[in-house]
């Protein structure tokens, strides 16, 4: 078989490939799928492939099968013994590249792990069918038990190989890496993703930027969307800028998908999207929100915000989107201060409140007629955030300083996280 052509090259991808019938006709395909959900295809392989590749097979398309005929609880439980099957695959192809004689170069010049696509295609199998099983179910307990059973195949990836680390399976833990980062975003279960990053500290694995490019993109992605939950804007922004920088030039929608997340740190770190960006990629809702931050437009802001409500909370990205507020009063106030200093220069450092208030009524935002706590209140969180320096003059000024009264944002600790 073609398969068996492709094993015995050492040609992982081509036998990828097949696994997941890329180029096979269709009715070839539509036999091997019929098989599969007879169970008859095990045997088939059985017969055909030498060694563990022959029960590997088998279980990969009895549970491809099944997907594909929309049975997603028989697919999963067939994705139970394929991973087993590639366990067993995996002990057997190590054990041989680990008795072998690395200071002689290997027959054909493969590379000892040249059998990973494989896997890669085994543990996308096992994250459909939990996927399709759940979806049947109602639940995600397919979902939390492949978690362990592809974190079983992680533990495999790690292990002391005789390998250097290029040739090893350890050029296996991104993506294995990635597929748990998919189900546990999928599932909310985003505990288990700090765990994870961890992998990368040993020494022993290549860095990241090692890894195969798609490969190496899809991390840093999720791990910029982790630090983004976890507020830490400074990494956050650095891993998602180099995800969008390597993406690929043709994966607009990737790209999309990276900048739903990198434009809103920006806007909260104070760097503005440079127009063209938002020409060759629309976000009408960052747009909208920028220009109100710019312009110091409460209303506007206050509008956008409940307009795009469903989907920043659908993005994960509503919280940092609150936060741009203090920016947009900010900026307000700061207008508020110009035009103080234009009527009148020799006061111009003292901004009288009711000024602001009346700037804030200007926005349509309701404040408190008989005092100005709420003001003073809203001003003082821009002081302690280091947005504006000076002090207020009880119920009569905000005392703006002489010297850089609105210092540049990004210089503010509250940016520097």
């Amino acid at each position: 078989s073609k398969v068996q052509q492709h094993i015995g090259r050492e040609n992982g991808r081509q036998v990828a490939k097949l696994l997941e019938m890329v180029g096979v006709p269709s009715g070839v395909k539509q036999a091997i799928r019929a098989a599969g959900r007879s169970k008859g295809v095990v045997n088939m392989a059985k017969r055909q492939l030498r060694g563990p590749w022959g029960p590997f097979v088998g279980s990969y398309l009895v549970s491809a099968s099944m997907l594909d005929a929309n049975r997603g609880i028989e697919a999963a439980e067939a994705a139970k013994d394929l991973q087993k099957f590639t366990i067993k695959l995996m002990d057997t192809l190590l054990s041989a590249a680990n008795n072998a004689d690395w200071d002689a170069p290997r027959p054909g010049g493969k590379p000892a792990n040249w059998y990973l696509p494989v896997v890669n295609s085994a543990v996308l199998q096992l994250r459909l069918s939990a996927y399709a099983a759940d979806d049947e179910k109602g639940n995600t307990d397919e979902q939390r038990e492949m978690l362990r059973l592809i974190r079983e195949l992680l533990v495999c990836c790690i292990r002391k190989q005789k390998a250097p680390p290029k040739q090893s399976l350890k050029m296996g833990v991104v993506f294995i890496v990635n597929h748990i980062f998919k189900i546990c975003f999928r599932i909310n279960l985003l505990r288990m993703t700090h765990d994870l990053q961890r992998t990368f500290a040993d020494p022993s694995i290549p860095k990241i930027e090692e890894f195969p490019k798609s490969q190496a993109v899809t991390y840093k992605y999720f791990r910029g969307r982790i630090q983004l939950m976890d507020e830490k804007y400074s990494e956050a922004e650095k891993d998602l800028e180099w995800a969008f920088q390597h993406c690929h030039k043709g994966a607009r929608k990737n790209k999309m998908r990276i900048l739903q997340y990198l434009i809103p740190i920006k806007l909260l770190r104070s760097k503005k999207p440079k127009p063209r960006l938002f020409q060759k990629y629309p976000f009408p809702q960052f747009e909208v929100i920028m220009k109100a931050v710019q312009s110091g437009d409460l209303k506007m802001y206050n509008d956008a915000l409940m307009h795009y409500e469903d989907l920043f909370v659908q993005q994960g990205v509503f919280l940092v989107m609150e936060k741009l507020k203090k920016f947009v009063f900010r900026n307000l106030i700061k207008k508020v201060y110009l035009t103080n200093a234009s009527i009148s220069d020799a006061t111009k450092w003292q901004i009288p409140l009711l000024y602001i208030r009346f700037a804030l009524k200007i926005c349509r935002v309701e404040v408190d007629e008989d005092n100005f706590d709420e003001i003073e209140c809203m001003v003082a969180n821009l002081i302690y955030d280091k947005l504006i320096r000076g002090y207020i003059a009880h119920e009569r000024y905000l005392v703006v300083s002489k010297k850089i009264p609105f210092p540049d944002p990004n210089a503010a600790p509250t940016q520097q996280q």
